[in-house]
C-alpha cells in the first residue's frame, strides 16, 4: 500500500486512521497533516453533502455507489478531482471505510475543454 499509484486511506469515525504516501502528495500535505485533519474538511464545499450521503448509506450496510467522484482541495488551494472507489471493512475491531483514491483532474479539464470546444464550433456552425 505504501507504493500504490493511486491514494489510499482508511477512515473512520470521519478521521483519516491511515494515509498512504501518494494520498498525501496529490493533496500537497505530509501523511502526519493528514491524520490529523477531519476527512471532511479536504472535501470541496460542494461535494461534502454526497460525500457524506455515501458514507452514511455505506456505514448502515445498504447498496451505495462505491464509485464516485468529487472535488477535494489541495493545501495550496486548488481543486483536486478524485474517482474514489470504497469498501467497508474492519479496522482495530471497529467498522471503517477503504478508499482507493485515482486524480482524475487533468481527464476532467480535457472533458471540459472538450465541451468547450464542441460549443465554439457548434455556435461558429449555427450562426
Amino acid at each position: 500500500m505504501e507504493n500504490a499509484r493511486e491514494g489510499i486511506a482508511i477512515t473512520q469515525d470521519g478521521q483519516i486512521k491511515y494515509a498512504n504516501p501518494k494520498l498525501a502528495q496529490s493533496g500537497g500535505y505530509t501523511v502526519a497533516e493528514l491524520m490529523a485533519i477531519s476527512f471532511i474538511d479536504l472535501v470541496h464545499p460542494e461535494d461534502r453533502e454526497l460525500t457524506i450521503q455515501n458514507a452514511l448509506i455505506r456505514v448502515s450496510e445498504e447498496q451505495s455507489e462505491n464509485r464516485y467522484a468529487f472535488r477535494v482541495i489541495h493545501k495550496q488551494g486548488h481543486i483536486v478531482w478524485v474517482e474514489t472507489n470504497s469498501i467497508m471493512v474492519d479496522w482495530e475491531g471497529h467498522p471503517a471505510t477503504l478508499s482507493f483514491m485515482t486524480d482524475i483532474t487533468e481527464r476532467k479539464k480535457a472533458a471540459e475543454e472538450l465541451k468547450q470546444s464542441f460549443e465554439r464550433y457548434r455556435d461558429l456552425f449555427e450562426h
